[in-house]
């Protein structure tokens, strides 16, 4: 038997996961753990499998495990959360820093996307611990087809008694969340058609990869001088709507900007006027989420004068 969960990266999915794992344990004795986040990988690891029950578990599945299991219309499990609650379980549960744990989040619920959205996903949003588990306990056993009476579920909830009642935080959103505030649509089963990046999230290649905090001084030689954010989408054809606002460019420059998947995914050329505000869109193919987006901004001429002030970029699905 195979049991497939897919779930985030907070500690509430990992309960869950937990909670799972121990179901099975009591209704069928010893089973094998697979954790893989690659088609290959996965492949690999049933082949291996020391025994006939496993449990799967992913919290980053490329495209090809997802599109296998959207296709074989096997039921499944998902463990999803609010993204703020995510990134904030990695950082204190995890301890990553900001920057990792709003990469890693945008990764997971990228990769669990279209999984959320399948009909026959069933899907826990909730916080659990040991004083809510049980009502899940009999409805998991039910999807996953794992033959569990009321002693069974009993046991279950007994297991999971030592990992005790979990302290609940309160999740203040800040300009870096907003990246990710889209996400939220998921818990109710919509799909993401949105995405928001701020500047902040944009790394100044002038100051050594610091975040953008101000505009940059276009003055220099030709260089790279903004890039980022390496923040996941969901898969799917997008339009990345960019605004920006050039002042002093008396001499005039081209600005270069490409966009970066795993490899270079296409590169546009414009060229610069002395000041105002403008708003450019570029197309962005998503077939692997596992591929962090990074945009990217080049001088393509030294400038001995020039401000270059990003605002923000917009992601749209295209219709």
């Amino acid at each position: 038997m195979l049991v497939s969960v897919f779930g985030d990266p907070s500690q509430d999915a990992i309960f869950a996961l937990r909670a799972i794992q121990s179901l099975v344990e009591n209704a069928f004795g010893s089973y094998h753990r697979v954790y893989e986040g690659t088609a290959a990988d996965l492949a690999t690891a049933l082949a291996e499998a020391s025994h006939k029950n496993i449990v799967f578990f992913s919290d980053a599945p490329d495209q090809h495990i997802s599109k296998v299991f959207l296709e074989c219309n096997a039921p499944l499990v998902v463990l999803i959360h609010n993204p703020l609650a995510i990134v904030d379980s990695l950082i204190c549960e995890r301890h990553f820093d900001a920057t990792t744990s709003l990469r890693l989040t945008s990764l997971s619920l990228s990769c669990l996307h279209d999984l959320v959205l399948y009909p026959r996903a069933y899907i826990i949003s909730e916080p659990l611990d040991v004083t809510n588990i049980a009502k899940h306990l009999a409805r998991l056993a039910s999807v996953c087809k794992i033959p569990a009476d009321n002693t069974i579920l009993k046991k279950t909830v007994n297991s999971l008694m030592p990992l005790g009642r979990k302290a609940r935080k309160t999740y203040r959103p800040d300009t870096f969340s907003t990246c990710i505030a889209s996400f939220e649509s998921l818990l109710n089963k919509i799909a993401v058609n949105r995405i928001h990046w701020p500047r902040e999230v944009f790394l100044n290649a002038d100051e050594g990869g610091a975040f953008v905090d101000a505009s940059v001084n276009l003055t220099g030689s030709a260089r790279l001088f903004l890039y980022g954010p390496y923040l996941h989408v969901p898969r799917g054809t997008w339009i990345a709507e960019i605004t920006f606002e050039v002042r002093e460019n008396f001499s005039g420059n081209v600005l270069k900007v490409d966009l970066c998947l795993d490899e270079v995914a296409g590169e546009w050329k414009f060229q610069l006027p002395d000041s105002g505000s403008y708003t450019f869109e570029l197309p962005l193919r998503i077939h692997e989420p596992r591929h962090p987006v990074q945009i990217r901004f080049h001088l393509m001429q030294g400038a001995i004068e020039g401000i270059f002030d990003l605002k923000h970029v917009n992601l749209r699905r295209a219709q």
